[in-house]
């Protein structure tokens, strides 16, 4: 499902993207959220990827040491609140509101962009995610607190 948000355009310094998902225990790669540089365009502003129970987050092509898809199973069966984000200093993914993992270095600026935000799978329509998506949140701050409930 691809979504455009209403200026179409996303230039932003700071980024947080959260969301519960009901992971079911599968292998292999799932997006859950993608961002297009520009409609049509292979390149991603932002992702965040399931891969087999671990948690890849990317910004302009760019996975930090402990943010790859090979990390550390995270995610249990069932539902579980993720958030991604990154202040431009640091990225840092939480699960169920504990904080998992932190990049040492600083990312990428996060590009300009007026593609669509694309939900559930990646632009090809492969790498479909097998669960359940919920309560997306896609914010222009890099949040710091989270509570149980979006």
């Amino acid at each position: 499902m691809g979504v455009s948000s209403p200026s179409g355009s996303f230039d932003v310094s700071q980024l947080t993207i959260e969301f519960y998902v009901r992971y079911e225990g599968q292998a292999g790669a799932m997006h859950v959220v993608r961002r297009q540089r520009a409609s049509g365009s292979p390149e991603d502003q932002y992702r965040v990827v399931i891969r087999g129970c671990a948690l890849e987050f990317a910004i302009d092509g760019f996975v930090p040491e402990g943010m790859r898809g090979e990390t550390p199973c995270l995610l249990s069966v069932g539902w579980n609140y993720v958030v991604a984000t990154s202040d431009g200093a640091r990225m840092r993914l939480y699960v169920n509101g504990v904080l998992q993992r932190q990049s040492a270095e600083a990312p990428p600026p996060i590009p300009a962009g007026t593609g669509g935000v694309v939900f559930g799978e990646n632009i090809d329509h492969l790498d479909r995610l097998v669960g359940e998506l919920q309560y997306v949140r896609i914010s222009r701050v890099a949040r710091s607190a989270f509570g149980p409930n979006p």
